[in-house]
């Protein structure tokens, strides 16, 4: 169970300057995330600090992650140290490498191998929404 915030709590506590159009997560491993303000607000994106009462581990991302669920993982930065509004959008670390998608949304029905060289593919299914 997570516990934590909103982004839309946070940004009534800083605001962005107009010009800003999304966030840049600077992480503890150096990794660094870019979403778009529409996609950090959400209804169930969260800031989390917590899991199942106690704070986060260092392997479940202390002292902040952030959880998007209709964004695959790498687009969920963990071990989150500063959070940078930015004017424009940009490339993070696994973006650079080969995204799954080109804003990390996760498409129903596709496959990704894990092999640089192979292809998405077409399956049947979907989203989980419910269990």
């Amino acid at each position: 169970q997570w516990s934590g915030f909103s982004f839309k709590d946070l940004q009534q506590i800083v605001p962005p300057q107009a010009s800003a159009q999304g966030v840049l997560f600077h992480c503890g491993d150096e990794y660094k995330e870019y979403l778009p303000l529409k996609a950090l607000h959400q209804d169930r994106v969260l800031l989390v600090h917590s899991m199942n009462g106690e704070p986060l581990s260092d392997a479940h991302g202390f002292p902040l992650r952030l959880i998007a669920p209709s964004k695959y993982g790498y687009k969920n930065p963990k071990a989150i140290l500063e959070m940078e509004y930015v004017s424009e959008q940009q490339a993070g670390t696994w973006s650079k490498i080969g995204p799954y998608s080109s804003d990390g949304t996760i498409l129903p029905g596709t496959d990704h191998p894990l092999e640089y060289d192979k292809e998405p593919r077409r399956i049947s299914g979907g989203e989980i929404t419910d269990y």
